[in-house]
């Protein structure tokens, strides 16, 4: 058994430990092998693990204002719906609310002071009034907090093992509604914000069912580790390349062959659906990395996302680029 052999056995035995491959892992170990073989020179495939590490939660803390009420004020609000939830939250169980529930229920606080200023005498209207305030300039705070630190979007960020394959329109279009419907929460528009609050867990579990935004990140960061290996190595093997011969021209259109049936066939339709799914999910990508208020941790974490979604279309590109460059200097047509 000779060098690359050996080689091209270790990297095919790394890359199959994965206890089931989907169509692009079949196609990449396929594009491999016949590529080894055609070329006599070991392809290797790296078996580096992608992680989309999210940040941690202590960097994503924020300072969230309480607003104390003492009981001879509490006492005062009776006559109000608001003093209902004031009394539950603070019970022990209102005292560990998820970030959503403690969303939920400054919205409703929000909306319960609002309705309540209206049937209180002045005095009482002013220190409402001043609750009020707290709580409005504190709600961007809460929406935030409820973002970035629910399981539900943590998961659907960065929990997913597996690598994509293919999404429907239908289905990636209620995804991105699923994620846009936490974008729209984050408003002034208390009365509007209420309206959507009986929605607001069923849209978590979506998220937490169908985790396609790590799917993609993760997919499109292996297929540019997987390409940008293939390319070094392509690059070198190319420029050496003869097509003056018979024999060489023979050979040259064994690898367009491979090509066409592995790449062209096989592959890139899936780095097409990797691309095309993230570039429709992206303004709202790039509504939350824009949106101040959230920590810069969680922000960075989305940066990041999208400065390896540019370098996976480059992956991919230069490819293509480099089977065009050895197409054109041998003259022959691209499939």
């Amino acid at each position: 058994m000779s060098v690359n052999q050996m080689m091209l056995l270790f990297g095919s035995l790394v890359f199959i430990c994965s206890c089931s491959q989907t169509a692009l892992q079949e196609n990449f170990l396929a594009y491999q092998q016949q590529l080894t073989n055609e070329l006599d020179f070991a392809i290797e495939l790296s078996s580096e693990n992608i992680h989309l590490t999210y940040p941690a939660a202590k960097v994503l803390k924020l300072e969230l204002s309480e607003t104390t009420i003492n009981l001879r004020e509490l006492f005062a609000l009776q006559d109000c719906y608001v003093a209902t939830l004031i009394a539950q939250r603070n019970t022990a169980l209102g005292k560990v609310q998820l970030p959503s529930v403690r969303f939920a229920y400054e919205v409703k606080l929000i909306g319960g002071l609002q309705e309540c200023l209206q049937n209180v005498d002045i005095e009482q209207q002013q220190l409402i009034s001043q609750w009020l305030q707290q709580k409005q300039n504190n709600l961007p705070l809460v929406w935030a907090d409820m973002l970035q630190n629910s399981q539900e979007i943590k998961r659907t960020f960065s929990g997913n093992t597996q690598l994509f394959n293919h999404v429907s329109d239908e289905k990636l279009q209620v995804y991105q509604q699923h994620l846009d419907y936490f974008i729209q929460l984050n408003s002034s528009d208390v009365i509007n914000v209420s309206s959507k609050l009986g929605d607001l867990e069923a849209n978590l579990n979506a998220l937490r069912k169908m985790p396609l935004s790590s799917q993609l990140w993760r997919t499109q960061n292996q297929i540019e580790i997987w390409l940008t290996n293939i390319n070094t190595q392509l690059n070198t093997v190319f420029n050496e390349l003869e097509c003056n011969t018979e024999q060489s021209r023979q050979q040259i259109n064994r690898l367009k062959a491979i090509y066409q049936l592995h790449f062209i066939n096989g592959i890139k339709p899936i780095t097409e659906d990797v691309n095309d799914a993230i570039e429709h999910l992206m303004p709202s990508f790039k509504t939350l990395q824009e949106t101040h208020v959230l920590a810069n941790a969680f922000r960075h974490f989305l940066l990041q996302r999208e400065t390896e979604h540019l370098n996976y279309k480059k992956a991919v590109k230069r490819h293509d680029f480099l089977w065009q460059t050895l197409f054109k200097k041998c003259e022959l047509n691209s499939p």
